[in-house]
């Protein structure tokens, strides 16, 4: 329904009220033809242009990450069977990037990745934080550009999270084996009792 313009104050009488509905008709018919004015040609590139929907925010990054490890993107997923600590840190870095890039909720973010708590993707966010940081980049740069930097960075995270496990394993196992201090045993020469 149109909207209808208010009568002015100045309106008394009934000729008032038709000379104020002949000047909002005038200014109409105005505004008409200057619109009938306009090229055609322009009027008709506006109306052929289809409508191009952009990708929603969150699929560049699951697809730049996924691109530039050389892996499937559903391996991102958490239900998938690729797990273990590689394939855990690059989903972590791809929510990270999705918390520090869009303004998706946590909660979206989960589900994207198949999980069912916010809490996975606070933790993630905390922990590549500090990736995020030494790369140095902003908000207004590219996603290729943010994945570029971030993964050796993500590397040498994940070799020095290696190598202090192995130290940490060794120092706890021993010569004796994985469970010797449950079992109470140690292993001989020949690895009888």
């Amino acid at each position: 329904m149109p909207r209808l313009d208010p009568m002015p104050d100045t309106c008394r009488t009934a000729a008032d009220v038709r000379a104020a509905s002949r000047a909002v008709f005038e200014r109409r018919r105005a505004a008409y033809e200057k619109l009938a004015a306009a090229p055609r040609a322009e009027l008709e590139l506006l109306a052929e242009r289809p409508a191009v929907k952009p990708p929603p925010p969150w699929r560049p990054i699951c697809s730049e990450v996924s691109r530039q490890l050389g892996i499937p993107s559903d391996w991102l997923k958490k239900g998938t069977e690729s797990r273990g600590m590689p394939t855990t840190a690059y989903r972590q870095l791809a929510m990270a990037l999705m918390c520090r890039l869009t303004k998706l909720s946590l909660n979206t973010i989960a589900r994207l990745f198949d999980i069912n708590d916010h809490s996975t993707v606070i933790h993630a966010r905390n922990a590549m934080q500090p990736i995020l940081d030494a790369a140095g980049l902003t908000e207004a740069d590219s996603v290729p550009v943010w994945v570029e930097a971030t993964l050796p960075l993500l590397f040498v995270h994940l070799a020095a999270y290696r190598a202090k496990n192995r130290a940490h394993g060794a120092a706890m196992h021993g010569a004796n084996g994985k469970f010797a201090h449950i079992c109470g045993r140690s292993k001989t020469a020949n690895g009888r009792r």
